[in-house]
């Protein structure tokens, strides 16, 4: 009997633990300009994040209205934490990032062409207008990506040759604006 309750509470710690793994993994996926921080920095985020969590499951109040608000608080903390602790060697921070893009993303209606030309600034509202304009995008490879000329960039091809090039192409966050006008605009 002993097992079956240190199982499911094994099982109720690894509840409260996945929106940590989860989050990691979206942010080493679509913010991968770490530099060596991240290794530091994603075990150092776990481990705070098994405090808060075991701290949250000695807590043993058994009313259901106190089990649902402890348990959404620990994952609404150490989500935050996971992101607010990522780091990003050269560029602004994640929070910053999924700030511009949500900004870009709500502008979209006064985007023009003219933000079809990168610009290290306006870097979301340039993924934005390229969804917006993909349709006037030439596809016969004349079109590159962030703007870069072929000859500078030998070792990665940025011309765009169909509609799929586009997202297949698109760098870090970039891809997830991408993912996120397809499925809500």
């Amino acid at each position: 009997m002993d097992e079956l309750k240190e199982f499911r509470r094994f099982l109720r710690f690894m509840f409260l633990l996945m929106p940590t793994i989860l989050t990691t993994m979206v942010l080493i996926a679509f913010f991968p300009y770490t530099g060596l921080g991240r290794i530091i920095t994603v075990p150092f985020t776990f481990l705070v994040n098994i405090i808060i969590v075991g701290i949250a499951m000695l807590i043993t109040y058994r009313k259901k209205w106190f089990v649902i608000t402890k348990v959404s608080l620990t994952i609404i903390i150490t989500t935050f934490l996971t992101i607010y602790m990522y780091p990003q060697e050269s560029g602004p921070s994640v929070v910053w990032q999924v700030r511009q893009a949500t900004q870009a993303i709500k502008h979209i209606d006064s985007l023009d062409r003219t933000y079809l030309h990168y610009d290290y600034e306006h870097e979301a509202e340039y993924v934005v207008a390229l969804y917006k304009f993909r349709n006037e995008i030439p596809m016969d490879g004349t079109y590159q990506l962030y703007d870069r000329d072929e000859q500078t960039v030998s070792m990665y091809d940025y011309a765009i040759h169909n509609m799929n090039d586009i997202p297949k192409k698109l760098k870090g966050y970039h891809k997830l604006i991408w993912i996120h006008m397809m499925m809500f605009t």
